[in-house]
């Protein structure tokens, strides 16, 4: 397998073309970050390091906001679902409110240990808030 196999399963659109609503920039975000497990990455020959994936001979894939639908969606960590929804922006800012207690970092783990279950926990979290929340609001 390759970035290739990797990117037709886990990244089949770019993070532009999956912005039509909050929830499908979300599921976008989702399926990426279930790709990026050590286990999946090493099937796939893949490697990260500071936040990107690594194919030798493929080059560099950033996981970063130009990779993230929610971020080409939304534009500004203000309005993002995951801070409205989850009350931390990804990298843990309290945005919204910076005197406040900063939350949890969620993407840091990804860069520095190439951890991405934090991430991974923070979107299902915030996928189960903004579904409750349009079902009450319905």
């Amino acid at each position: 397998m390759s970035f290739k196999t990797w990117k037709a399963k886990y990244y089949p659109v770019p993070s532009s073309e999956a912005t039509g609503s909050d929830l499908e920039a979300l599921d976008h975000a989702i399926l990426k970050w279930s790709g990026l497990t050590p286990k999946i990455l090493a099937e796939h020959g893949l490697s990260t390091e500071n936040g990107a994936l690594f194919c030798h001979s493929q080059g560099v894939f950033e996981i970063e906001t130009s990779t993230c639908a929610l971020c080409e969606r939304r534009n500004d960590c203000h309005t993002c679902p995951i801070l409205l929804v989850a009350g931390c922006s990804c990298s843990g800012s309290n945005i919204a409110e910076p005197h406040k207690k900063r939350g949890d970092d969620v993407f840091g783990p990804f860069c520095d240990q190439g951890n991405p279950v934090p991430m991974q926990k923070h979107l299902a979290k915030t996928r189960e808030l903004l579904i409750a929340n349009a079902k009450a609001t319905a």
